[in-house]
């Protein structure tokens, strides 16, 4: 009678143990899938490596995507957005169609990988990709990735931080907040008004037009993309 129950209890044991452990691997299944589900795919993520290098992008660009994955700064991009604070992904700008007339029929990750785009066109552009990049501006000295005037940041975005110049991370979390600042307030994401001259369509360096053009030739922007 004792071998019997001591049986029954070990079974019992091994069963409550067995099912424990497939919710657990249940669990960690649906959390990896959820992972993979926010990335962007290799299709998007070698659209932007097309174009940055049909657009001659600096070799530091390489730090958003390449050799067909995401980078450590496109990293910072991509966990940014899904903190789905960013209206811009959802809507889009009100001039993004032209560009990128497939927008609207997008799936979540491919309109973050545009605007992923955006950034690594503003990156090259404002300063070849090189965090270390200064140079004088109205307000100071403009520095950084997205050449932000240093000590000045808190005052261009609530997502701001002074001293966000300093490291390529904050700097596109900072430039992240304030393209969707502009576009919140009913401005195009190619404006007079945007802070960057490289995003205003009159700009002396015409650099905007170029941006447009990188859109443009973006895979999945196009309609015949699907």
């Amino acid at each position: 009678m004792l071998r019997f129950a001591l049986a029954c209890f070990v079974t019992m044991s091994f069963q409550q143990s067995f099912a424990q452990q497939s919710q657990t691997m249940t669990a960690l299944d649906m959390l990896m899938q959820m992972s993979a589900d926010m990335r962007m795919s290799p299709r998007d993520v070698s659209g932007i490596e097309k174009v940055s290098d049909t657009m001659n992008y600096a070799n530091r660009c390489d730090e958003f995507a390449s050799d067909g994955n995401v980078q450590v700064w496109g990293t910072v991009v991509e966990q940014e957005l899904d903190r789905q604070k960013y209206t811009m992904v959802d809507t889009g700008s009100s001039d993004i169609a032209l560009y990128c007339p497939n927008y609207k029929s997008m799936d979540e990750n491919e309109r973050k990988s545009v605007w992923m785009l955006v950034l690594v066109s503003m990156a090259h552009y404002e300063s070849s990709c090189n965090n270390k990049e200064k140079a004088k501006g109205p307000n100071g000295t403009a520095a950084g990735l997205l050449q932000l005037h240093r000590g000045h940041e808190v005052n261009y975005s609530n997502g701001c931080r002074n001293g966000d110049s300093n490291t390529p991370e904050r700097s596109l979390i900072c430039g992240l907040s304030m393209i969707n600042d502009q576009i919140q307030r009913g401005e195009p994401l190619f404006s007079e008004h945007s802070y960057w001259e490289v995003l205003r369509p009159r700009g002396r360096s015409q650099k905007a037009r170029k941006i447009e053009s990188a859109i443009r030739q973006f895979p999945p922007c196009q309609v015949s993309a699907k």
